[in-house]
Parts: structure tokens; sequence; C-alpha cells
């Protein structure tokens, strides 16, 4: 007989909390980094006059071997080596030479990954998460469109302004130092550690069928204006050296006080040696000023429960058929844990990651349970034959309840390495299916993914069928059959939609005083509040969702998009209320099809949750 099928949805993660290790990179190789300086300059001077005077001693060959990820220093003048290079997409990561492990420090905390964090629609969580190396080029704040790019593991989702959100948090979670205070110049405040947001102008192909990067331009304002990063890595592409982009948007318009990074030449810093090796020689052939290179180099030269915590608000309820979720141990006495997943390590922990102190893999966290029976059901994640679904099924016959464990690893969907379709790999669904039919007790799916309440969509197989990656527009073409990117724009059938996920409680919403027929706002400020009421047995959290959706009729309009977000507790029978404050030209303002920002008067309809609440504001332009 079929089984209804639970499903529990879980990003790459892994629950490693280090109690006995420091929450700390390696820094032995920078802490020589200002200590010889007083041999050449005062040290009592302004750090900008400092920095000044340091360029203005240096050769044009010295100060081209500091523009690459390895500075090599310039011993004469008491500057030592420095290595830019360091990662932290999700913890301290092994990834790029500046940050090692060894005997004394032999692993760090791993967060879960930019994804499943997302999925909690936490704020607070990403901003604690980044006060945990000296530069640290994090966060991947990329706008993902396309359901088979390889690197969604390492971004927050479809979303532009919960990207924005969580990637303003994390940058002011890693540079702030608690109890400076704020500061009006940004050029001389304290830095804890130095954060990167990438990728400026954006890129969401990598290798897909063969095809190299393309890119598409994405607004990066939120987090340059709001949170002051002191750096920013640029994409894959040429266009980043357009002056437009480099001087007037984001230096003029966007107010960026720190360097740019990137992986080609002609910025800032480059991870990698091209500049080192080549830029000099540009200087000589009169293709570069050198005075170019001073203002370059002037910028550098100044500037363990918790990641349980962010794994399990970052989990997903998609099903939970007759409340079988949460199991209860006194009527579930032995286990089925089937599947690739089921005893992973590696591969919980996603790319851009260090080195964990321990791993607890699902077998060892549910072995803790009770009596388990394990099978693998697949001998590797692309699960390439059905050798070992006999055994799996076997194994759900004898269990009261039967957890099966599957998904992707970095094998199937990672950097330079983009999915062909959306389904599971191989023989994956046939295992689900064939499980499913003979357990004798209720079977849970858990699907371990780089996508994660949902910050993606979730589209249906076919979708990838209707257009390549490589196609740009975010709204549907009717004349190509496009049928449109992200929940902004796509209106057909879905998995699962943006946003979507349960909870193991229920919860009520209801406006804290009724709304006005229609709302008069003069591009001001508005206030709502709102009440959420919980009207079961158990404490749990929320997340209240808001959205706003343009006037009928509007040409090229977005379907609605989130202008608000909050996580909230609330104890069992109790209420809360939940304040959200919006500024019209902000929430309300959408972006025409030739790129401009516009804002529509009319009715603007601003829903709360799933749409149940639901109240008018109508846009005037008279003062």
């Amino acid at each position: 007989m079929a089984k209804a099928i639970l499903l529990l949805v879980l990003a790459f993660l892994a629950v490693c909390t280090a109690r006995d290790v420091p929450l700390l990179s390696m820094l032995n190789h920078h802490r020589s980094l200002l200590k010889n300086l007083a041999t050449v300059t005062p040290l009592y001077i302004s750090f900008e006059d400092r920095a000044k005077d340091l360029v203005d001693r240096m050769t044009l060959d010295e100060m081209v071997q500091q523009l690459g990820n390895k500075a090599i220093g310039v011993p004469r003048i008491g500057l030592p080596h420095y290595e830019w290079w360091s990662e932290a997409q999700h913890g301290v990561s092994i990834v790029g030479p500046g940050t090692f492990f060894d005997e004394l420090i032999p692993g760090a905390t791993s967060f879960p990954t930019a994804i499943h964090t997302t999925a909690s629609f936490n704020k607070s969580l990403r901003k604690t998460i980044g006060r945990a190396g000296l530069t640290y080029w994090s966060p991947n704040i990329n706008v993902v469109r396309d359901p088979r790019w390889g690197r969604i593991a390492e971004t927050p989702g479809e979303d532009p302004f919960v990207v924005g959100t969580y990637a303003s948090n994390y940058v002011r979670g890693l540079q702030d130092v608690e109890g400076a205070g704020e500061t009006k110049d940004l050029d001389s405040r304290p830095l804890k550690v130095s954060a990167c947001c990438k990728r400026y102008t954006a890129y969401d192909v990598d290798a897909w069928l063969g095809i190299d990067r393309y890119h598409y331009d994405a607004r990066m304002v939120m987090l340059v204006v709001l949170c002051a990063p002191t750096t920013v890595l640029m994409a894959f592409l040429a266009t980043c050296a357009d002056p437009r982009l480099l001087k007037d948007t984001i230096r003029g318009e966007w107010d960026l006080h720190g360097y740019m990074l990137h992986q080609l030449p002609r910025l800032d810093l480059d991870c990698g040696a091209y500049c080192p090796d080549s830029l000099q020689n540009a200087v000589m052939q009169g293709e570069v000023a050198e005075t170019e290179i001073d203002k370059i180099m002037f910028a550098p030269m100044n500037i363990f429960e918790l990641a349980a915590e962010a794994a399990s608000e970052g989990a997903v309820l998609h099903k939970n058929i007759n409340e079988t979720l949460p199991l209860d141990s006194a009527k579930f006495k032995n286990i089925a844990v089937i599947g690739p997943h089921a005893n992973s390590t590696a591969a919980m922990v996603g790319n851009y990651a260090g080195v964990p102190c321990r791993y607890v893999t699902p077998l060892d966290g549910i072995s803790s349970f009770g009596e388990v029976i394990y099978e693998m059901g697949c001998g590797e994640m692309t699960c390439r034959n059905d050798s070992l679904i006999l055994p799996a099924m076997e194994a759900a016959k004898k269990a009261d309840a039967t957890l099966l464990l599957v998904g992707l690893d970095l094998s199937i969907e990672a950097e330079s390495l983009d999915r062909e379709d959306l389904l599971l790999p191989g023989y994956q669904t046939q295992l689900i299916n064939q499980v499913a039919q003979v357990s004798r007790g209720p079977v849970i799916l858990i699907i371990m993914s780089a996508e994660g309440r949902l910050p993606l969509t979730w589209y249906e197989s076919s979708y990838v069928d209707m257009l390549p990656m490589t196609s740009m527009p975010l709204r549907p073409v009717d004349s190509f059959g496009y049928p449109g990117r992200t929940y902004k724009f796509y209106n057909g059938a879905t998995v699962y939609p943006f946003g979507y996920g349960l909870s193991y409680t229920e919860f009520g919403n209801e406006l804290a005083s009724p709304a006005e027929a229609y709302l008069e706002i003069k591009l001001n400020k508005h206030e709502q509040c709102h009440d959420l009421n919980h009207t079961r047995e158990k404490d749990g959290s929320e997340v209240v969702m808001v959205y706003s959706k343009p006037p009928d009729g509007v040409s090229g309009a977005h379907a609605k998009q989130v202008i608000g977000f909050e996580r909230v507790f609330v104890a069992a029978g109790k209420s809360n209320k939940v304040r959200f404050s919006f500024n019209a030209c902000k929430s309300l303002a959408i972006v025409d099809t030739t790129s401009y920002k516009v804002f529509p008067s009319g009715v603007h309809k601003i829903t709360v949750g799933d749409g149940g609440l639901l109240f008018f504001v109508r846009v005037s332009f008279n003062h």
C-alpha cells in the first residue's frame, strides 16, 4: 500500500560546535603587519598620512607587486607581506591561502550554507554568525535567477530585498566593533575585519552545457549604502572595468569606502598574479598612468550553539500529514535510515567550508533517538544503478518509521558545475517511490540540497525546458515562450512557491487595528501594526512576510515583491505584535523595462503572509 510521504527539506549543513576550539582563523602570519612601520614613519600620525607616506616611498615595481592577493611586502620600509584572500561564507573557510588550520587550531565551527541560513528569515541570526583573518571575501550576494545554477548554496536566494537584508546583517556582524558606536567618517571607523561583497554586476551561470560566464546587472546599492562594506568583488566579466560602474556608480552614487577586487585584471586588487606581473609594463607603455597606481595603493592601506540554531531555523517543513512530525519516541521504537545522505560528512558543509571540529551525520543523530536499521539505497550520490534499492525496501518493511535522506552534493551542483535538470539524480526518485510503497510506518523524506520558509521557488522539472540559462530577461517573453524568472515574474505552476513553509503549530494573523478602505499617503513613511496569534498548545516561531503588489495595468511590473519580513517567537496560546514600517518610494516602486525605477500612482495592494491579510494604499503625488 502506498504511504503518504512527509517532506522535510534541509540545506547543506554541519552542526559542529567548537566548544574547545576558538572560532578564529590562524593569523600568526598577519601579526607583524604594522610592527616595523615606526622605523619609516611615526606611528602617531593619522592612518591617512601614514598610508600616503608609505605609498610615496615605494617604487613603481614595489607598488604593482602589492596588487595581487599575495602582496609580497616591501621589507626595506618595514611593510611585511600580506595575503588578502580569506573566505568566510558560512564560517572560517579553508578556501583561500590567507587562512589555515594546524595542530594549534585544527578546526572551527561550520555554520549552515547561506541559502540554508536565509531560509530561517531571521535577520539577527546572520549578524550574530558574522561576529566570529582580517580580510574575508564574503558574503556572496548574487541574486539567483535560475534553479540550475551551481552556486545557489552560497547565495541568499532569489529576492533582492531578502538578499540585501541578509547580506547587510552579515557584513555588520563581520566588520562592526561592538561598543565603538556610530561614526560619520567611514574612512576612519574601527573595523574588526574587512568584509567583501561579491559580486558587483553579478552573474549566475557556471559552465552550463559548456558555456562560460554570462552575466546580468543586479542592484547592490542596499548593501553598500546601509552597511558600508570595505571591499566589493566584481563578477567575471570585462564590463566591470567600465569607469561609469567603477567611479560614477559604486564610488560616486553609492559612496563605497574601501577597495574593489576582481578575479580579472584592471581593478584595485587582483585575485591572482596578472596585475603584479603585467601592470608595470602597462605603465611603461603609457597605457596606465602611475598616478592611478598611487590611488589604487592608497585604498587598501587605509582600511557553538549558534550553528545548531541556524541549522534548525533554516530547515523547511513542506508536508506533515496527520501531524506525524515531530516523531514520538514512545511510538517509534526502531527507525529505518536510508539514502545516500544518511551518513554524509563533507557533503553537509557545502563549498567554501573550513575544517569542522567534528561531524554529526544524520545517522549519528537519529541513532540517539532509538534503534536504527541503516541502508545506503544508492552506492553514491549520483545513484547510477538500483542494486541497493531492494535491501532498503527490506529495511523499511521492518521499521516503525522510515527516514529517507536524498539530494545533491558538490559532485552534482557546484561552482563551475551547473545542473542540466531539476530532478533528483539517477535512481534516487525510484528509491523513494519503491521504499514508500512497502514501508510499514510513515515515511519522512529529507532532501539535502542547496535549496532550502523557501528563499527560492521550486519549479516543476519542465521549467528548464522552456528557457536556456543564457537567456537574460527576468520578465516573460511570449514570442520566445520564456515563462519569466523568480516569483516576481513567473506565474506558472510550481512544486512549492517562494516563501513556502509549514510549522509544527498554527498561527493566526490580523491587523492590530482595522485598515482604512484606502490609505492615502504622500511618498512618506507609513507604519502598520500586525497581531500574530498562536492558536495551539506548542510554542513556535513564525515568519511574517509582507509583499506589495503594484496597481493593475502597469506594463512590465512584477507580480509582487517582498518589502518586509520578521521571524517572531510566540508562546503557546499567546499573541505578539509585529510592527512594519514602509517607505513608499522604496517599497512601492518598480523597475520598468528600461531599467529605470519608477513609482506608479494608483492603488497598491499590501499583503501579509499568504494573502490572508490585505489592505490597499492609494498613492497620490499631490502635496
